[in-house]
Formats: C-alpha cells, structure tokens, sequence
C-alpha cells in the first residue's frame, strides 16, 4: 500500500511500530490521532488487538473515515 500511497501523493505518519516497518513516513503525534486533515494524509497506529484497535477509534475516531485493518 505504501507505494500505492506514494504514487497518490499520500502523506503517511506513524506509530514507532508503524516506523519499524516504513521508516520513511513522518512521526505520528498524540494530536495526528484526533486531527480529520480533510486532505491526503493518513495516520497509522499498530495496536496488539482488535479490542485495542476499537477503543482507540472510541477515544480519537471521527466516527466517518477511521478503519482498522487486520489478518
């Protein structure tokens, strides 16, 4: 996806697991996980469960454009 967000011109920023992987991106910030941009950046946070990954969208989600991804 990263290559795919590159060619988009899509900013990415981070969690320190999420920088382990793309260390490239820019540093997330307690204020990127509330922030709703309104343009091409995306913020990513690894989380060790999906009850993490909800209570994380509980606490910072827009309830509009939040997502988790797992395998």
């Amino acid at each position: 996806m990263k290559k795919e967000y590159d060619k988009a011109g899509v900013e990415l920023r981070g969690c320190r697991k999420t920088k382990a992987i793309l260390p490239d991106i820019s540093d997330a910030t307690d204020e990127d996980w509330s922030t709703e941009y309104l343009d091409l950046i995306l913020s990513v946070r690894i989380v060790p469960s999906a009850d993490e990954a909800i209570n994380h969208i509980n606490t910072y989600g827009s309830a509009h454009s939040d997502c988790i991804v797992t395998d």
